[in-house]
């Protein structure tokens, strides 16, 4: 297990890592790993966050990809190969001057550490209601935020969840926006549009989008905020915000298209089934193809890609109906 402070909170639990909070630093996550030889992995998924960070930020999609504030690597241990060159030679790499080295002192890890902007709970309103469907007669701790499964098959038994990793399904989805009016949650087209834009742009950055979670939680904060040690608003209203983020399972793509297009076809099956299931006709599947088509670019290779990718998951959710 990490060692840190005995001042953080543990907010999340990942198969890589815990995620910390700080009493001074509430609007930060800290992604700390279990292992030391996962350092590596860190610094791929930091180098992975700031690319795709950099090519949303302009485009505002509809999925919000949590900025990467800064990466801590221990003295004395040997330095990943893609931890970011722009390292000084302390062990502190900043992607901003709004992340001074004290938010990882405050922290005091032992292991790599990864922090980035803390995505903010779900509405109370939201994880009141969810909980009274899921377990009404039993108090439970306020949800976090919410899985969007817009694949899964509505009629799979319920999987298990934690505050932090509450799983939902496209039609206890389609309750919620019914139970809870007062928050104008989108339409399911509108999300499985989001999830296209960010796979195009996960795809276009040169890398799978193996592992990406897609996210109901609380409102973004200002992009312009530059001091961390602002509170985080969690807020009772309505106020509700759409997260894609943990980048730590992609690969980068190969260089024949041949290749690419059997990765990224793998990636989009192993996953859990965040995607909608890739049927022509089936009205998310649409919207999720249209803006990823919208999204991926007019060059000539990145049209020849886009086109074989689609038609790949497409005859493979064929023949994946057939076998049943």
């Amino acid at each position: 297990m990490p060692t840190v402070s005995h001042k953080s909170t543990v907010v999340g639990v990942g198969q890589f890592g815990l995620v910390f909070t700080t009493p001074r630093h509430q609007s930060v996550a800290f992604k700390v790993l279990r292992r030391a030889e996962q350092a590596p992995a860190l610094a791929a998924e930091y180098t992975a966050a700031s690319t795709i960070h950099a090519s949303t930020f302009a485009s505002a999609p509809k999925f919000t990809i949590p900025k990467p504030i800064g990466i801590f690597h221990p003295a004395g241990e040997e330095r990943p190969p893609d931890l970011p060159k722009e390292s000084s030679s302390g062990d502190i790499t900043q992607h901003s001057s709004s992340c001074a080295s004290d938010v990882f002192e405050e922290l005091a890890p032992t292991r790599a550490a990864y922090a980035m902007d803390r995505i903010p709970l779900l509405p109370t309103s939201l994880s009141d209601a969810l909980l009274s469907l899921c377990d009404p007669l039993k108090q439970r701790t306020p949800l976090t935020m919410c899985r969007l499964l817009f694949g899964q098959d509505p009629s799979r038994s319920a999987v298990p969840w934690h505050s932090w990793n509450f799983p939902i399904n496209i039609n206890i989805y389609k309750w919620l926006r019914f139970k809870v009016p007062s928050a104008a949650l989108p339409e399911p087209t509108v999300i499985a549009a989001g999830m296209g834009q960010i796979m195009a742009k996960v795809h276009n950055a040169g890398y799978d989008c193996r592992g990406v979670e897609f996210t109901l939680a609380g409102s973004p904060q200002k992009s312009t905020r530059t001091d961390h040690s602002e509170p985080l608003q969690m807020g009772t209203k309505c106020e509700w915000g759409l997260y894609a983020f943990d980048f730590d399972q992609m690969s980068r793509l190969p260089n024949t298209l041949n290749e690419q297009i059997n990765l990224m076809g793998t990636a989009f099956f192993s996953d859990d089934p965040f995607f909608p299931q890739p049927r022509s006709g089936d009205d998310l599947y649409e919207s999720f193809k249209s803006a990823y088509i919208a999204e991926s670019g007019l060059s000539e290779r990145t049209y020849m890609r886009l086109n074989d990718f689609l038609y790949a998951i497409e005859m493979n959710q064929q023949r994946l109906d057939a076998a049943r």
